[in-house]
């Protein structure tokens, strides 16, 4: 089917019901169901005399498809027989039919079978499948369906009425010197959604598209007889407006192309100005791609330019849309008429110092901090083409210390040119502490800041130190900060005149960091003989200072770089419990991790088994010894469990018999092997 897809769906055959054969007879889509259908899980049955019987006296079989999804679909029978299928809802009432199919070509099929293609909704369908021919049955079909997801937005701008799509017109010649005005369109029904509205004017249940049209008083058709209709089309036409549409006329069969059968054609005579709605659907319920071509002999004359508020000015070209303003009156000059907007302001422009980049500041107690602020010079009700030509302030900090002002990378700092003048200076004595600026753009030309904007004209920098707890920092402007020995004023000039703009303040959060690290995780530890080895998972805080690790509820380590360490301090047979914290740069120590648990142990000394003497080796001796042992009273060996040779953890005959014979008749040796190994509670005889 992957041809087929690429071939395209919208020109599958498309609903063809130009049926010949007398009407079905009611189905029993219940009892004469002999199997279901499904995509990629097709269909193949017999058509016999086991089969139902139609009125007609022909044979069928019914076939379920229980559709999942909505979407597009494909239906198909592939046999040597000349088929004919229906479509049925789930209370196995005819949907669409097809004999004959037009695209058993790209199908790959035989021209006999039958096929469908349409949007459905999800829900149970039958097939009704008879023999076409005199012969009344069928040795074997295939009944298949190849599904496609419905994606919302395939569906039609113009699928419905309030959607419809203006048709546009334009002067074809029509023959013997006669011109026509014509609107052609291509168009697609196959995603569209049912219209209730044809239940009045050539009902269907075929989904539909709307386009729209207003009356020129001359007659109009409206067809879709051209090549490029594939499908079984209906139109309808109305007049009045949606929700409360006439019928006018409407037709399903009236011409043929070479494609397909049973298309449309609908003629009218127009009232001049009267909107009309054509809707382009399916006979039952057929969809497809259609050609539609509409016509008049008279010209259309172009719908008048809407003009809400009746002022004789178009909406498209009217300053103030909703209100009258006839004259376009607009003295600001901001393309909004005067008719609706605010009234135009008389005199110079508003000017106002404000601050941005007042965020809040984090920090561990006691350490510093160093934060950028951005002073701000705002312009508004602004008649001119310029802005701000020059200015002077003074600004302070309540709670922190500005160190800084700069007008390197503002917006000032772009428009001074070489001509210009700066003076940028922290003061300090008592009451004067802060920092002034004073700028003129330039003094040979007009330069300025843009009108109506807001632009930086200084950044100041302001540094303090982080407390136990969260402070504040205001920041403001003020008047008489001495510069340079003179008194500074915050004033701004624009054209000549001078303006003291309206004053700002800010204020920002000076927060201690006390939140800690993560808890550390995968704390392991692991016992030797009098030692613990312990590791953990690395904490991943890009301020993490180190790891406390603590025994038995006491630190034992601090500061440590590396997420391991070895504990030597400890003794054998006692169990010992480990924790670790995760400490920040700050000193903010998180909880610790969950205890783990080792208890240290002895190895044991080196022995070679089975040396009752220590001689560090095995040999006769060892054997007699063991003997004397066990029957002759000797004293106690310094190591029994090294001679165990058996490995059933007792000391007695057979064990003396296991080393004799190891020694003198190939016997198996002892159970720890014959090399120098670890016992516990054994001294050291070997290496």
């Amino acid at each position: 089917m992957s041809d087929v897809c690429s071939w395209g769906l919208a020109v599958l055959l498309v609903f063809c019901l130009c049926l010949v054969d007398l009407p079905l007879a009611a189905q029993d889509c219940v009892n004469c169901r002999r199997g279901d259908v499904s995509d990629g899980q097709p269909y193949t049955g017999t058509i016999n005399t086991s089969d139902c019987t139609l009125g007609n006296g022909r044979r069928y079989e019914i076939v379920r498809y229980v559709k999942t999804n909505p979407g597009m679909v494909t239906l198909a029978t592939s046999s040597t027989c000349d088929t004919f299928m229906e479509l049925m809802s789930a209370g196995c009432g005819g949907m669409a039919s097809n004999t004959n199919c037009s695209a058993w070509n790209a199908l790959g099929i035989n021209p006999q079978n039958s096929c469908l293609s349409g949007n459905l909704p999800a829900g149970t369908y039958y097939f009704c499948i008879f023999e076409r021919s005199g012969a009344n049955s069928c040795g074997s079909y295939t009944l298949w369906v190849e599904e496609e997801e419905f994606n919302p937005g395939d569906v039609p701008e113009n699928d419905t009425c309030a959607d419809a799509e203006e048709l546009a017109f334009e002067e074809q010649a029509a023959g013997f010197g006669r011109t026509a005005w014509v609107s052609t369109i291509d168009g697609n029904t196959l995603a569209a959604n049912y219209d209730r509205e044809n239940a009045s004017c050539g009902a269907s249940n075929a989904p539909g598209v709307w386009y729209k049209m207003t009356g020129n008083g001359a007659a109009i058709s409206a067809q879709t007889c051209g090549a490029g209709s594939r499908y079984d089309t209906r139109l309808s036409v109305y007049s009045g407006a949606c929700g409360a549409l006439r019928c006018v006329t409407s037709n399903d069969d009236a011409c043929s192309n070479a494609a397909t059968c049973c298309l449309s054609q609908v003629n009218w005579t127009s009232t001049e100005g009267v909107d009309y709605y054509i809707l382009v659907h399916g006979f039952s319920a057929s969809s497809g791609l259609f050609e539609l071509r509409v016509s008049s002999p008279e010209s259309f004359s172009p719908p008048a330019p809407a003009d809400g508020d009746e002022d004789g000015v178009i909406d498209d070209e009217d300053n103030c849309p909703d209100d009258p303003n006839p004259d376009q009156e607009d003295c600001d000059g901001d393309g909004v008429g005067d008719a609706c907007s605010e009234p135009c302001v008389v005199g110079p422009p508003v000017y106002a110092l404000g601050f941005v980049g007042c965020d809040e500041v984090s920090g561990y107690t006691g350490n510093a901090y160093s934060t950028y602020v951005d002073l701000v010079l705002a312009d508004s009700n602004n008649n001119s083409d310029s802005g701000a030509q020059s200015w002077s302030l003074g600004v302070v900090a309540r709670g922190g210390s500005i160190t800084e002002i700069s007008t390197e990378g503002t917006d000032a700092g772009e428009a001074i040119d070489a001509t210009g003048f700066q003076i940028n200076e922290i003061t300090s004595g008592d009451g004067n502490e802060g920092a002034i600026s004073a700028v003129v753009v330039s003094f040979s030309t007009s330069a300025a800041l843009p009108p109506n904007s807001r632009s930086s004209i200084a950044t100041i920098t302001v540094e303090g130190d982080v407390g136990d707890e969260a402070g504040t920092v205001e920041l403001a402007y003020r008047e008489g900060l001495s510069g340079q020995g003179r008194p500074v004023e915050n004033v701004v000039t624009h054209e000549g005149v001078t303006i003291r703009p309206e004053r700002g303040s800010c204020s920002f959060s000076v927060v201690p960091d006390v939140t800690p690290p993560a808890v550390p995780s995968g704390l392991a530890a692991e016992a030797g003989d009098a030692v613990v080895t312990l590791d953990w998972n690395d904490n991943t805080e890009s301020d993490l200072g180190g790891y406390n690790l603590s025994r038995d509820g006491s630190v034992i380590a601090s500061d440590l770089s590396e997420s391991s360490y070895t504990d030597e301090d400890v003794a054998n047979d006692v169990t010992y419990s480990y924790s670790v914290s995760a400490v920040d740069a700050g000193g903010n120590e998180s909880d610790g991790s969950g205890p783990v648990e080792a208890t240290p142990e002895a190895l044991g000394g080196s022995q070679v088994p089975g040396d009752y003497n220590q001689d560090a080796g095995i040999d006769l001796s060892d054997a007699i010894s063991v003997f004397g042992f066990l029957f002759l009273g000797r004293a106690d060996p310094s190591c029994p469990s090294g001679l165990d040779f058996n490995g059933d953890s007792a000391l007695d005959l057979s064990d003396g018999i296991g080393l004799l014979n190891w020694l003198f008749q190939g016997g198996p040796g002892h159970v720890l092997g014959v090399d120098c190994v670890q016992i516990v509670d054994c001294e050291d005889a070997c290496n």
